[in-house]
């Protein structure tokens, strides 16, 4: 098991991770993404986004995860994710489960959820839901 990653090694918030096996949706997201100035890497596989998040390596602040992939399903990869790095942001977008389903465990929960299909504008207003500061935590009281 990796440990925790550095919080010092996380890049800007405008740096998005895309994992999707599909490869025209990712490259979609990417290019809705890119438009909106953000930074991306695209991955096609869960095991190699987390192979990309080693210790010392430098991560992004957001994650756009697909549910449905061979090999590791969404919620699995977000798990996996929370235990590495804690304070990523997770966008979990799916065709076949339902946001109460992706809700229902806490080491699971993504920051935000997304059903597909979805419009341009829902993409990006995802990430920037996902990105903005949780009014509730002390950090944003500040």
């Amino acid at each position: 098991m990796r440990g925790s990653v550095k919080e010092k090694n996380i890049l800007s918030p405008k740096t998005v991770f895309i994992v999707d096996d599909e490869p025209l949706l990712g490259e979609i997201a990417e290019v809705i993404l890119n438009s909106e100035g953000y930074l991306t890497r695209r991955f096609l596989s869960p095991f190699d986004l987390l192979d990309a998040i080693e210790p010392g390596a430098f991560i992004p602040q957001i994650v756009v995860t697909d549910f449905l992939m061979n090999g590791m399903n969404g919620l699995e990869l977000i798990r996996r994710l929370r235990q590495t790095c804690p304070s990523i942001r997770i966008v979990l977008v799916s065709g076949t489960i339902s946001e109460c389903l992706a809700s229902s465990s806490a080491d699971t929960r993504p920051d935000y959820f997304l059903a597909k299909p979805y419009q341009v504008t829902a993409l990006i207003h995802a990430v920037e839901a996902a990105l903005a500061p949780d009014p509730h935590s002390e950090t944003a009281a500040t």
